[in-house]
């Protein structure tokens, strides 16, 4: 797999992207990617890039199947689902 490239504004925001995934779809402020990890190391994963980004994390839903996490920097939100699929996890990542 490759890793994504997430275009600006993403990369302004400081927006830390889970590693390794392939980009599905890509628009300046969504994403939607896909890993063969499974939905707990795409949560912890992501979690942990974002905290150490600065940004302040509320979890909302965190399960074996599906998790989702809202955080917070400098005026922006992004929101991050992870959902499993037969062969791994996808990753849709929304900012605003």
């Amino acid at each position: 797999m490759t890793a994504p490239t997430i275009q600006a504004p993403h990369t302004a925001f400081e927006l830390p992207v889970y590693r390794p995934a392939v980009a599905l779809v890509e628009t300046r402020w969504f994403a939607l990617l896909h890993t063969a990890d499974s939905v707990r190391e795409v949560t912890a994963g992501q979690r942990a890039r974002l905290a150490a980004a600065g940004w302040e994390i509320t979890p909302i839903y965190e399960g074996v199947t599906t998790s989702t996490l809202l955080a917070d920097k400098d005026g922006r939100t992004v929101a991050v689902n992870a959902n499993a699929t037969g062969a791994g996890s996808s990753l849709s990542i929304s900012v605003w």
